[in-house]
């Protein structure tokens, strides 16, 4: 439905372009224009007509032409390497990054003062950004390099979704519709962790930025709410590591 509309508005925009365009005084072509081939003259002809027949021609062809879709519902590529995707290697960084937020969980409980000074507040800051990533794109990257990469079938679905929705996944004759009777178990998995994923660091995201305003000078940050915001990102790692085998989860806590 959006698809339509978007191609409504273009249709409106161009034709309300076309309108002002042919308000403009008539530049009519002089009679004695003479041809490359001959000495005919060329009839009369209005110049603006041309134009205002070719912008319409824009219109009828931009409006029956779909414009392309792009894929936009899908993990954007963080240049992590697939090759060892859900291995034990690749997930003892994560175990490790959720060990981190442990300990400073711990550390920040046993600390007495209901206001933290900013050297406390420094002091977690500090332990945590040792193990964690503190940009996106590096935290990120350290989970794709586990979980389950997007497919091509994935691809194809958001690039297409317009084509996969008006003929309903047709795929041939005597064959299943493209999208299947139910969402592939790889799928699912890799949905789960992209989404756990995300969680995990934008609960990292809002514990960093409350320890920055704490470590500085003039500032101070609760100790309950560094606590709070410790333990929502040990149960964001905790939800996405619940994804991974127990035996690997159990062998990775071991190799720290």
């Amino acid at each position: 439905m959006a698809f339509i509309w978007r191609r409504i508005r273009a249709l409106l925009a161009t034709v309300a372009v076309a309108t002002a365009y042919s308000r403009r005084p008539t530049r009519r072509i002089r009679d004695d224009c003479r041809s490359s081939i001959g000495t005919r003259p060329l009839p009369r002809r209005d110049a603006t007509v041309d134009s205002f027949r070719s912008l319409m021609l824009l219109v009828s062809s931009s409006a029956a032409v779909p414009a392309p879709s792009y894929a936009s519902n899908l993990p954007q590529s963080t240049g992590a390497s697939l090759s060892a995707v859900g291995t034990v290697e690749t997930l003892i960084p994560i175990v490790r990054m959720a060990a981190a937020l442990g300990a400073a969980s711990s550390q920040a409980r046993g600390m007495e003062e209901a206001d933290l000074s900013s050297t406390a507040c420094d002091g977690l800051l500090r332990s945590i950004a040792e193990i964690i990533p503190a940009d996106e794109m590096s935290f990120k990257r350290s989970f794709d390099a586990y979980s389950v990469p997007v497919n091509y079938k994935q691809r194809f679905l958001d690039s297409n979704a317009f084509l996969v929705y008006y003929s309903r996944g047709f795929d041939g004759a005597n064959r299943p519709a493209i999208e299947g009777e139910g969402e592939d178990v790889v799928n699912k998995l890799q949905t789960m962790q992209y989404g756990a994923r995300n969680e995990a660091w934008n609960s990292v995201d809002e514990l960093l930025s409350e320890l920055r305003f704490g470590s500085k000078g003039d500032a101070n940050s609760k100790r309950e709410d560094v606590v709070g915001l410790l333990e929502q990102a040990t149960t964001a790692f905790d939800s996405y590591l619940s994804l991974a085998p127990p035996s690997d989860l159990k062998e990775a806590r071991s190799r720290l």
